[in-house]
């Protein structure tokens, strides 16, 4: 959460997150996710490496590394 109101602070164009939902109980996952949506939203580039499914929900694009053998 320290990460997302920093994020908001700096007002950054390309946002990279690297497992952000992967220690998180679902009320923050859905907090995260939603967070990361609005800054897409907002125009920013927002770039995610995840293993959760849910994810997927939430993304305009996927890029699976596995397609790339």
């Amino acid at each position: 959460m320290v990460a997302l109101t920093r994020l908001s602070l700096q007002n950054p164009s390309i946002i990279l997150a690297d497992e952000p939902t992967g220690a998180l109980d679902n009320l923050n996952r859905q907090l995260v996710l939603t967070s990361l949506r609005e800054m897409a939203n907002a125009g920013k580039i927002v770039i995610v490496a995840t293993h959760d499914d849910v994810v997927k929900d939430y993304v305009d694009e996927q890029v699976n590394i596995l397609d790339f053998k």
